[in-house]
């Protein structure tokens, strides 16, 4: 008699013990699933942002895709802290080389170290007026505006010129991969 409760309560057990092993084995076969829908799904999320302030836009980022009107105000931010500088308040180095990928930090390092003493041995004023942002091509801003730079108080030149601001997205970061000033409105 005891042989038979024995076996019963065995063979019982052996039949929980393979419900619980397929069991597992789904629960498993499902959070493996789950885990590589979240992880595709993570670089085709859009991000949409709208700021606090009444006169900036909402932009958005989409894994390596933004918006333009993101492009335009990361062109505003770098036009502003690169363009916008005096003798005494100098381009803000350490913010745009924060931006800049180490296979290009030493050219943009020297062109805008080249920047800052030219200002510096010209005693020079300068501030960039924005008119126009062209995001239409992948890689690179073109920002059009108009350059006023001052000696002391005189008004030493007033002339349009184009930034250019080469870049890329990386896991929705940006990096800029190039700067440069151009006389005029052109490329």
């Amino acid at each position: 008699m005891d042989l038979n409760i024995f076996k019963s309560q065995v063979d019982k057990l052996a039949i929980k013990n393979k419900a619980l092993t397929i069991t597992l084995i789904s629960l498993s076969i499902v959070i493996i699933l789950l885990t590589w829908t979240l992880i595709s799904k993570i670089e085709n999320q859009k991000v949409i942002i709208i700021p606090p302030a009444t006169n900036l836009k909402e932009f958005w980022v989409q894994g390596n895709i933004v918006s333009s009107s993101y492009l335009e105000m990361m062109a505003d931010t770098i036009a502003y802290s690169v363009l916008n500088a005096t003798e005494h308040h100098n381009i803000n180095l350490d913010f745009i080389l924060s931006m800049v990928p180490a296979k290009y930090m030493e050219q943009i390092r020297t062109s805008l170290i080249e920047q800052k003493n030219y200002i510096i041995d010209n005693g020079l004023t300068q501030v960039f007026f924005i008119n126009d942002y062209d995001t239409n091509q992948k890689g690179k801003i073109k920002v059009v505006g108009i350059l006023k730079r001052y000696i002391r108080e005189k008004q030493a030149s007033s002339e349009i010129y184009t930034f250019n601001i080469n870049y890329k997205i990386t896991r929705q970061r940006f990096w800029i991969t190039g700067i440069n000033l151009k006389k005029g409105n052109k490329q």
